[in-house]
C-alpha cells in the first residue's frame, strides 16, 4: 500500500468514527443531521480516493469525488451562517453547496465539449471552491451569532484548514502543471487531523453537548474499531519501509513483521488493563462523569434480579460489586446476626491476597460502622492520617495495598463488608468513586437483608405450619378427654348397669382408634385422613349420640340420605364440634336439631339452635379466625376454622346465617357420591 493510500485511508477511517459517533448519539436535528450528511459524505470521498490511487481515475470520476468534499464542507457551514446571522445575503450562504454543484456540472459540460483543458478546469474549480469556504469560514469567525466565540474559533479552523490547504495544493497544481505528490500524500492526513478539532467544538458548545448523548460503551467500541484501524495503517506503512529498504530480506522480513504485529493486536485488545485504561482516558476526557450511572444502575439491578435459588444472594451481592470497578477477585463478610461480634466469610469469588479472616478485634468493622467511609488499602497504608491513624503498615495483614473495602449498611449498623482486589491499572480513586460504591453498598444491604428476612419468614412459617397441625392434634385430643371425662363421670353412678359399661367400653374403643388415628397424622402429617364413601345420616346419628350426655339433647331428622367422599372418623368429629358449640351457646331446655336431606346432586345438613346468636361482623371477620376464642382460656379458636376447613377439603361448603338473640342456622352442603 502507498503512502497516498494509507493518508486517506486514515482520512476515511476519522470520518467514519465521526459518523459513527454523531450516528450512535439518537440525534438527527440541527446541527447534528448537517454533520452527519458532511461526515458521510467525506468518508465517501476519502475512500474514494483511497481506490483512486490504485487505478487509473478520469476526469469525471475525479470531479465527482472532489465535489463530494466541497459539497460536504459548504453545506453545514452555509447552514451554520444562515441560521446565525439575519442578512439577507449572509442567509444566503445556505445556497453555497448548490452553487458549487452547478459549477462542477458546468465544468464538467465544458470539458466534455471540448472547451476546457481536462484537468486543469478541476483545479480552476477547486480553487473556486476553497475561496468560497475561506469566505464562509471567515463569517463564521467574525458574524455568526449562533455560537460562543471559542467555540466559533474552532470550527473555523477545523474548516479553514481544509479548505487552505486546498487552495495552496491546486494553486500550486495550476503553476507546476500537475498535482505534488507530497500535497496529495499529505491531504489525506490534514484532513484526518480536522476531525478532533471539530468534536472538541461539538463538545465545547453546551447547547450542542446537551443534545448529544452517545453511551461509553458505543464510544469505547468505536474508539477500539478506529484504534484497530489505525494500528493497521500503521503496520501497512512499516510493511512498506521494510519491503523497501530490506533489500534480499525485504518479503522475509514484511512477513514475520506483520505476525508479530497481529500477535501484539490480540494481546493488546484482549488485554483488561488496556481495557480498563482506554475506559478511564475516555471517562476523563469525554464525560464530565467517569460513570455511566445509567447503566451501572441497571446492570446492578439486573444483576440482584436474578434468581437467588441458582445464586445465593451473598454471592450476587459480591459479583455486582466486582463488575463495577472489574476487580479479579473478592471476599463478602458478613456479620453473624446469632453473634455480632463474628464476622464469616458469606460469598468468595477469584483470587485473594492477604487474610480471608476478619477477626472482632481488628480496627476496619468499627473505623467502617463510624464512618461508612470506603477504604482504599493503598492509600491507607501510605497516608495513614487520612484513615485517622486507624491502620498500622506494619502489622496489617488485612488492610492490604491491593484491596478495596466497601461498607454494606442497613439501618445505620454494619451488616457487611465487601473485600475487593484493587484492579490493575486502577487509578486514584476519586469522589465519584466512594460515592458510586458506597451508595451501591447501601443498595446491596437492603437485599441482603431481604434474602435474610425472607430466610427467616420462611422458617418462621414452618414453625407456623407445626404449631397449627400441634393445635389442631391437641383440639382433637381435647375432644376425646371429654369422652372419656363423661365416662369417668357417670361411672360411679351406672357402674353396677351392664348396659353402661357396654357403652363405656365402646366410646373407650372409639377413642382408642381415634386417638391411633391422631397417632398416624403426627408420623405422616396427614391430618385429612383416607377419604370413602359415607352415609351422612349415619355420621350424623354418631355424632348425636356422642353429644347426648349433654343439654339441651340434640335431635336428628333424616328426610333423605346420601352418600359423600370423605373419612368418617373426621366427618364426625366436624359435627360433633358443631353440635356442642350449638348446646354451649342455647339454654339447658333450648333447642339443638339436625335435618339431613339429599336432592340435585347435593346432600344438606343443617344445624339450628336457638341460643344466643352471632352478629354478622363477628361471622365474617372472627368466626373463621384461627387461634381466636371466645372461650377464653377453654377455648383454642380453631374448631370453626377446622371444620369450614375440612368441609372445603372434600369439596363442600359451610354456611353460617345467624341472629343475635334467636340462634344461628349452620348448612353443610357436599357433593353426592353417587
Amino acid at each position: 500500500m502507498s503512502l497516498v493510500a494509507i493518508s486517506y485511508l486514515v482520512a476515511a477511517l476519522s470520518y467514519l468514527a465521526l459518523f459513527a459517533f454523531l450516528s450512535v448519539g439518537r440525534r438527527f436535528d440541527w446541527p447534528f443531521n448537517f454533520l452527519l450528511v458532511f461526515a458521510g459524505l467525506m468518508t465517501v470521498w476519502a475512500a474514494g480516493l483511497t481506490w483512486a490511487t490504485n487505478s487509473d481515475i478520469t476526469f469525471a470520476s475525479l470531479l465527482l469525488i472532489e465535489s463530494l468534499h466541497a459539497i460536504g464542507g459548504l453545506l453545514f457551514l452555509g447552514q451554520l451562517i444562515g441560521r446565525g446571522n439575519r442578512t439577507a445575503w449572509q442567509r444566503g450562504f445556505v445556497l453555497l453547496p448548490w452553487v458549487v454543484l452547478a459549477a462542477g456540472g458546468l465544468v464538467y459540460w465544458w470539458v466534455r465539449s471540448g472547451g476546457g483543458v481536462g484537468f486543469d478546469a478541476l483545479y480552476y474549480f477547486v480553487v473556486f471552491v476553497s475561496l468560497a469556504g475561506l469566505l464562509a469560514t471567515e463569517q463564521i469567525y467574525r458574524n455568526v451569532g449562533l455560537l460562543k466565540h471559542s467555540v466559533a474559533m474552532l470550527v473555523a479552523v477545523s474548516f479553514g484548514t481544509l479548505f487552505v490547504f486546498d487552495l495552496y495544493t491546486y494553486s500550486n497544481a495550476l503553476l507546476a502543471a500537475g498535482i505534488s505528490e507530497e500535497l496529495w500524500a499529505a491531504r489525506g492526513f490534514i484532513n484526518a487531523l480536522a476531525v478532533p478539532v471539530l468534536v472538541l467544538a461539538i463538545k465545547r458548545e453546551p447547547e450542542w453537548r446537551g443534545n448529544l448523548f452517545v453511551s461509553r460503551q458505543v464510544v469505547f467500541y468505536t474508539t477500539s474499531l478506529v484504534g484497530v484501524g489505525v494500528y493497521l495503517v500503521l503496520v501497512a506503512f512499516g510493511s512498506v519501509l521494510i519491503q523497501r529498504l530490506g533489500g534480499n530480506w525485504g518479503a522475509v522480513l514484511r512477513i514475520v513483521f506483520l505476525a508479530a504485529s497481529l500477535v501484539l493486536l490480540l494481546l493488546i485488545l484482549f488485554s483488561q488493563q488496556v481495557r480498563r485504561r482506554v475506559k478511564v482516558f475516555l471517562a476523563t476526557h469525554f464525560y464530565a462523569n467517569r460513570y455511566d450511572y445509567r447503566e451501572e444502575w441497571l446492570r446492578l439491578i439486573g444483576r440482584l434480579a436474578q434468581d437467588s435459588e441458582r445464586a445465593p444472594m451473598p454471592e450476587l451481592c459480591l459479583n455486582a460489586l466486582v463488575d463495577i470497578i472489574e476487580s479479579d477477585g473478592g471476599v463478602l463478610w458478613l456479620r453473624d446476626p446469632d453473634d455480632r461480634s463474628r464476622w464469616y466469610a458469606g460469598a468468595a469469588f477469584g483470587e485473594r491476597t492477604g487474610s480471608n479472616e476478619l477477626s472482632a478485634e481488628h480496627a476496619l468493622p468499627d473505623f467502617l460502622e463510624r464512618t461508612g467511609w470506603i477504604v482504599d488499602g493503598a492509600e491507607a497504608l501510605a497516608n495513614p492520617t487520612h484513615y485517622q491513624n486507624v491502620f498500622d503498615a506494619d502489622n496489617e495483614e488485612v488492610v492490604t495495598t491491593g484491596r478495596i473495602f466497601v461498607p454494606i449498611v442497613f439501618d445505620g449498623e454494619l451488616s457487611g463488608i465487601a473485600c475487593l482486589n484493587r484492579p490493575a491499572g486502577l487509578p486514584t480513586m476519586n469522589f465519584e468513586d466512594h460515592d458510586l460504591l458506597r451508595t451501591v453498598g447501601q443498595q446491596l444491604a437492603v437485599f441482603l437483608q431481604r434474602d435474610r428476612n425472607r430466610e427467616q419468614l420462611a422458617e418462621a412459617r414452618e414453625f407456623e405450619v407445626f404449631n397449627r397441625f400441634t393445635a389442631f392434634i391437641m383440639h382433637d385430643l381435647k375432644n376425646l378427654i371429654a369422652q372419656q371425662s363423661l365416662v369417668v363421670a357417670n361411672a360411679e353412678k351406672h357402674k353396677s348397669n351392664p348396659e353402661f359399661i357396654d357403652d363405656a367400653i365402646g366410646t373407650i374403643a372409639n377413642s382408642v382408634t381415634r386417638m391411633n388415628g391422631l397417632l398416624e397424622q403426627l408420623q405422616g402429617g396427614e391430618r385429612q385422613g383416607v377419604a370413602r364413601p359415607v352415609s351422612v345420616g349415619d355420621v350424623a346419628r354418631q355424632a348425636v349420640e356422642g353429644a347426648a350426655g349433654r343439654v339441651p339433647e340434640p335431635t336428628i331428622e333424616v328426610q333423605s340420605d346420601g352418600h359423600v367422599l370423605a373419612d368418617a372418623d373426621r366427618l364426625t368429629a366436624v359435627l360433633g364440634h358443631l353440635i356442642r358449640n350449638a348446646q354451649e351457646a342455647s339454654q339447658s331446655d333450648g333447642r339443638v336439631s339436625l335435618t339431613v336431606r339429599a336432592q340435585d346432586g347435593v346432600v344438606r345438613l343443617e344445624i339450628e339452635d336457638d341460643g344466643t346468636g352471632m352478629t354478622q361482623d363477628f361471622v365474617r371477620e372472627r368466626l373463621f379466625r384461627p387461634f381466636d376464642s371466645t372461650k377464653g382460656a377453654k377455648g383454642m379458636g380453631i374448631g370453626m376454622y377446622q371444620a369450614r376447613d375440612y368441609v372445603r377439603f372434600v369439596g363442600g361448603a359451610l354456611e353460617v346465617d345467624s341472629t343475635p338473640g334467636v340462634g344461628t342456622l349452620i348448612t353443610l352442603s357436599f357433593p353426592r357420591e353417587t
